[in-house]
């Protein structure tokens, strides 16, 4: 038996992460929500595979370091119900070993966006494969500027795994969404994983919690806002919430139900294409 532990480091994109779940929670069949435990014991046993290992020698394979990185809306510009959500994810992430780390997001004309996170994450990676000597990194991540992290990293001998989703899907405003990776990333990993086929198959059970879920059931992941229904026109309406001072756009035939002004609401919000902040997911609160 070869009773050398295998050091992992698992390393996460957070805004990348989170459309993941979402993708998964409101979008894909399985309705399902993402489960960080799962991952981890997804990835022990794909390392105890490559490395060779039996289910008796599982132990062998440890996730001795796990960080979650993402930007965050200041709390001065939060609502209670917002900063209830990113308490709950927080102490979700706390449970299961990941340590979170979180940059205040920049004004960018009417929307806020992350900047400086992939550095982050790039320099805390590598600080903690030099010091800590990991045999092999797991990165949740699709953004081509994490090319020099895994280079660097195979300059120092550790093993990357890259965890990638590749879907497509219309969204509540009827626009094409997709969730792309670089190709230069993903042939640089040492071992690139499709994790949309295994999702796909009974393998991918063991990541998701059990039992199928609604958004209509679970509040959504440290982006639900609620607001009241200022206007309706012919076919779209307006949000009113204290975060966005130019309201909040929304089809009224991707409500949850029909709507009337005055109506208090739950949403979530996206950025479309022209830089505009959109309501998507909206439901009455009842």
């Amino acid at each position: 038996m070869d009773h050398r532990v295998r050091k992992i480091g698992v390393f996460y994109d957070g805004s990348y992460v989170f459309q993941v779940r979402n993708y998964y929670k409101r979008v894909h069949e399985r309705r399902a929500i993402f489960d960080f435990n799962g991952l981890h014991a997804f990835v022990k046993r794909e390392i105890a595979y490559i490395e060779g290992l039996t289910e008796q020698e599982l132990s062998m394979c440890q996730i001795v370091d796990a960080h979650f990185f993402q930007g965050r809306r200041s709390a001065h510009n939060s609502d209670a119900e917002a900063l209830r959500g990113e308490r709950a994810f927080d102490e979700m992430l706390s449970r299961v070993g990941v340590t979170t780390h979180y940059l205040p997001l920049k004004k960018h004309g009417s929307s806020e966006r992350e900047k400086g996170v992939d550095v982050w994450l790039a320099l805390e990676a590598l600080e903690q494969s030099y010091y800590k000597h990991y045999d092999f990194v797991v990165l949740l991540a699709g953004d081509g500027d994490y090319l020099p992290l895994l280079r660097k990293l195979n300059a120092f001998g550790i093993r990357v795994i890259l965890l990638y989703w590749e879907f497509e899907y219309e969204d509540d405003n009827g626009e094409d969404r997709n969730t792309l990776v670089s190709n230069m990333l993903k042939n640089e990993a040492t071992y690139p994983v499709d994790m949309k086929d295994v999702c796909d198959t009974p393998k991918g059970d063991i990541l998701f919690n059990q039992g199928k879920v609604s958004y209509k059931e679970t509040p959504s992941d440290n982006e639900e806002y609620e607001g009241v229904v200022l206007s309706l026109g012919n076919g779209f309406g307006f949000i009113k919430h204290e975060n966005f001072p130019d309201n909040v756009y929304f089809k009224t035939k991707n409500a949850e139900s029909e709507l009337q002004v005055d109506d208090r609401v739950l949403f979530a919000v996206e950025v479309a294409k022209n830089d505009n902040v959109v309501a998507k997911f909206v439901r009455s609160v009842k």
